[in-house]
């Protein structure tokens, strides 16, 4: 944490949809603890663009992710981030025994429901919508701690 403040890293598998969406709502709803969001992939598809339903749905919230380009988590964002907000408990797992040193620093993003946020890859528009539903409500969960 710097000067009070944290580094959030959204994590899903691809990061193409859940977590550029994620590290969006999160960036706009400007939490006053938070410094800084990014996201990344636990099996990212790197480089790629974000997929064109999260596109989709990101605008209609009045978000733009268009700029975004998928990267693979690393032992670099490890270390440069505070908080590790993740979509589904195997990703906590898989960073937990992946980088031992972050356990008590991952949590899922939707922690207090124990909502896990279905990957929509491949499922179609309403499974963007239902995400980004999701998604915003969590993200409104975390406002107590990161506000």
């Amino acid at each position: 944490m710097v000067n009070g403040k944290f580094r959030v890293l959204m994590v899903c598998s691809g990061n193409i949809c859940r977590s550029p969406l994620a590290e969006a709502v999160l960036t706009d709803q400007g939490f006053g603890k938070v410094e800084a969001v990014s996201s990344a992939g636990i099996g990212a598809l790197v480089a790629s663009a974000p997929h064109p339903d999260a596109v989709r749905v990101a605008d209609e919230h009045g978000l733009d992710i268009r700029s975004h380009k998928a990267r693979q988590f690393d032992q670099a964002m490890a270390r440069s981030h505070d908080l590790v907000l993740v979509m589904e408990h195997h990703h906590r797992l898989w960073i937990e025994r992946t980088f031992p040193y972050l356990q008590g620093r991952v949590h899922l993003l939707g922690r207090w429901t124990n909502l896990e946020i279905a990957d929509p890859f491949q499922k179609g528009p309403r499974a963007f919508d239902q995400a980004m539903r999701e998604i915003r409500a969590c993200v409104a969960d975390w406002r107590p701690r990161l506000d």
